[in-house]
């Protein structure tokens, strides 16, 4: 994992990838990125799947939901589907990509999709070994709270929705103090957000309360220099290749300069 400036966080499906798959991880490992990033839900017998949606649409049976069916049912549901199998090949267990995430010395961000797989999915990470491989995301303070009360071993980032971060009848450096107060009361390493709801208040509230901030997701038509340059932890991106080589080249820059930046 690379030390210094923004970490980056390869988002799944990133550069046209199929999301939520091994071969997807496994781009992930190789693009140059330091993190990769997996959805994470459950189904009916209580696997822990990789999978963003909460259904699946299909040709015979309409809208199916994941969790009323088992993994199995699932994988034959979408082997059957000339529509659906085109799209998604299979649904995978999280432990078959934490062996390949353990076999690159890899790191995973979780991002926890429903509530339920929280207890089964911290016994398959318990039992890979892997504890400390992970940053759990997609929580807001109710599942944070609850997660770092019950499982205080693993890293879990705040999410913060919009909400909680535009209130017109608060200035922003309130909300921004408030949002850090909760990332803190509910123990969590950090804040997740989305790109958008940033402001330089909560950038700078963060810092002082040593509170890393991570974004998502930014795409390949957003403005990743001025990203680079604003001093966050890391940024969830589907443009990983660019990234990777916009961060290389600042830090290029930064060398050239004379300042080093394993030390900043």
């Amino acid at each position: 994992m690379n030390s210094c400036f923004t970490l980056i966080t390869a988002h799944s499906g990133f550069d046209n990838s199929i999301p939520n798959t091994i071969a997807s991880v496994v781009a992930g490992m190789e693009s140059g990125s330091d993190i990769v990033e997996v959805d994470v839900r459950s189904t009916k017998d209580g696997s822990v799947v990789l999978f963003h949606d909460s259904f699946v649409t299909t040709r015979e049976y309409g809208i199916v939901n994941i969790s009323d069916f088992t993994l199995s049912e699932l994988n034959t549901l979408i082997k059957s589907d000339s529509i659906l199998k085109k799209r998604i090949f299979e649904i995978i267990k999280l432990e078959d990509v934490l062996s390949v995430v353990k076999d690159f010395c890899g790191f995973l961000n979780l991002d926890v999709k429903d509530n339920s797989c929280i207890n089964p999915m911290v016994k398959v990470v318990h039992d890979a070994g892997m504890v400390d491989s992970t940053i759990i995301t997609g929580c807001e303070y109710s599942w944070a709270s609850s997660f770092k009360n019950n499982y205080p071993e693993f890293q879990v980032l705040l999410n913060l929705n919009e909400k909680q971060l535009f209130n017109r009848e608060n200035p922003a450096d309130t909300i921004a103090d408030e949002n850090c107060s909760m990332a803190v009361k509910a123990a969590c390493c950090g804040i997740n957000i989305h790109y958008m709801y940033l402001s330089d208040e909560l950038i700078q509230t963060a810092r002082k309360r040593y509170l890393p901030i991570s974004i998502w997701t930014l795409k390949d038509s957003d403005n990743l220099d001025a990203y680079l340059s604003m001093g966050l932890y890391s940024i969830t991106t589907t443009a990983v290749n660019l990234l990777v080589e916009k961060r290389k080249r600042f830090t290029d820059k930064m060398t050239f300069s004379g300042i080093n930046p394993e030390k900043i």
